[in-house]
């Protein structure tokens, strides 16, 4: 299995970007992507495995080894509107799923709120 650094090595090469390009496209530092190329750094956060997999278009599953699918699949869902209170009246942006909004509205609320 390829370790994530053989990964971002091959999206790199494939893409025909620079490291220093890379390091623009992913918004980390230059350094960090020279150690992580060069298997100096073998642990690293979320954060900079989801920066690498936004700026390739692919997914962190991916550069983990978790898939061997280089496509990224789903394009993550806009964040949803909750609904709120309206005088006595409940408005949901989505009426389809007011039940939902309400539950996850509710989640955790005290039980003397009207």
């Amino acid at each position: 299995m390829d370790s994530i650094a053989q990964r971002v090595e091959a999206l790199r090469r494939e893409k025909g970007w620079s490291k220093t390009e890379l390091a623009r496209r992913s918004q980390l530092h230059q350094q960090h992507i020279y150690k992580l190329l060069a298997g100096e750094r073998t642990h690293m956060s979320a954060e900079t495995v989801i920066a690498l997999a936004r700026a390739f278009g692919t997914s962190a599953d991916y550069l983990l080894g978790l898939t061997a699918n280089v496509a990224a699949g789903h394009e993550a869902a806009p964040p949803r509107q909750l609904g709120g209170w309206q005088g006595q009246v409940w408005i949901s942006p989505d009426f389809d799923d007011t039940a939902e909004d309400l539950l996850r509205a509710f989640e955790g609320a005290e039980e003397d709120t009207p």
